[in-house]
């Protein structure tokens, strides 16, 4: 997000050592219930987490942007009044259509230090196991890298 020109990036994970990761790439870590109220601008939910779009929701000021990226198992709880009287704008993603050009050339620029992201290395071997540190969003693990070559 500072990478686009974002001059406040805010990381309000349930999981504390991702608030923590977040802090040390740059974002300032807030408690999940201290994100009400904040009245940002863009507000990017990318779990699919019921729990994570209703902080997003809370955390918007009014004219403000709800970007979600993540798909849940069930359908997603809208409060729509709430967001229709602050004119909140939503905009659903959907498999990152048309953005992988620009992210690899962020990645490719060093403005955005994706390897950091990486918690885990698996061979292609092991890849139930990689969904399966990602799913349970184990200890330590933000991203898993399943390499073929390893």
């Amino acid at each position: 997000a500072r990478a686009s020109g974002a001059a406040a990036v805010y990381a309000a994970d349930p999981v504390g050592f991702r608030r923590t990761a977040a802090e040390a790439l740059g974002a300032e870590p807030v408690e999940p219930e201290a994100a009400a109220g904040l009245g940002v601008d863009l507000a990017t939910e990318c779990s699919g987490a019921g729990a994570a779009l209703a902080l997003c929701c809370r955390a918007l000021g009014p004219g403000g942007v709800l970007v979600v990226v993540g798909m849940g198992a069930e359908a997603p709880s809208l409060p729509l009044i709430d967001l229709q009287t602050r004119e909140v704008e939503i905009r659903p993603v959907f498999r990152y259509a048309h953005t992988y050009p620009a992210a690899l050339a962020l990645a490719a620029s060093g403005r955005a230090p994706v390897e950091r992201l990486i918690t885990q290395r698996l061979p292609l071997e092991r890849v139930e196991e990689g969904f399966e540190l990602s799913r349970v969003a184990a200890a330590g693990t933000i991203k898993v890298m399943i390499d073929p070559r390893a």
